[in-house]
């Protein structure tokens, strides 16, 4: 990864948002980055106001043309990421400085430019500067995207084996599994793959890794990296056992992180670059 500056950011949202409903927390993150960070703002059009896919896409395609924004970082989530990723322009994305930055479901947004621009996406989400841990991760924002502090970027341990090292594809298991069949799906030899998840129980945890089986992801694969289930660790907190027995016939590393999902201290995994762990 190459270093960069952070004077301007772009905030975007290429999934759900609804601006009656997260207007607030948009104009929170704006005072933060701006008066907290002394970071210069620029927000999307397409936040403020009902817009079809082009229009998002477009402002998508526009950030990543404007040679003053060093991070794009989308605050949204939901369902409907995937809506835009044939009218992004992906010549502009590779040929751009800027770095995308969202989570969940713009795992399908990250994947897809690691596939068509081989560009890598920062997995974390912005909210988090004004959720629960708020202090915590201001500090830890200023350590990663200003001071440019990528030593320890998140707390892991072995479930299986004792090293790991490719270059990292994935991100929230369901939304991934949206780019399965089609032209985005990344290549998966001699990857790692970053699973997470914030809705599902057992049962539907393990028929999304039965999807990844019956595709033939795991087949060639370096090893995996597991985030927090939210869901299924509140119903039942110790989930390794269960991951292990899944993946009994395979011989790859495996490890487990609390500081990767959807909780409010979750931490950075950039997708689309090599880890070495």
């Amino acid at each position: 990864m190459k270093n960069i500056t952070l004077n301007c950011i772009g905030l975007i949202g290429c999934s759900s948002f609804d601006v009656e409903k997260n207007g607030e927390d948009l104009a929170k993150i704006k005072n933060i980055l701006q008066y907290n960070l002394n970071i210069k703002v620029k927000i999307a059009d397409s936040l403020f106001s009902i817009r079809n896919n082009k229009d998002k896409a477009n402002d998508l395609n526009l950030f990543f043309k404007d040679r003053e924004i060093d991070i794009i970082f989308d605050i949204s989530g939901g369902d409907a990421a995937n809506n835009i990723l044939e009218y992004i322009d992906y010549t502009i994305v590779k040929n751009s400085k800027a770095i995308y930055a969202g989570y969940s479901d713009n795992t399908v947004i990250i994947n897809t430019l690691y596939k068509k621009s081989n560009k890598y996406s920062y997995y974390y989400n912005i909210n988090n500067l004004i959720r629960s841990d708020s202090l915590n991760q201001i500090e830890y924002f200023k350590k990663i995207f200003i001071d440019r502090n990528f030593t320890e970027l998140f707390n892991y341990k072995f479930l299986k084996g004792n090293k790991l090292n490719g270059i990292v594809i994935g991100g929230n298991i369901r939304c991934f599994l949206k780019l399965a069949g089609t032209r985005y799906f990344p290549n998966f030899k001699n990857k790692i793959l970053f699973l997470e998840s914030y809705s599902g129980n057992e049962d539907r945890i393990i028929s999304y890794l039965y999807q990844l089986k019956h595709i033939g992801v795991f087949k060639g694969i370096n090893g995996i990296i597991l985030g927090t289930f939210t869901e299924l660790e509140i119903q039942n907190k110790d989930i390794e056992d269960m991951f292990l027995d899944f993946f009994k016939e395979y011989k790859f590393p495996i490890i487990k992180s609390n500081e990767l999902g959807h909780n409010s201290n979750a931490k950075l995994i950039v997708i689309g670059s090599k880890i070495n762990l």
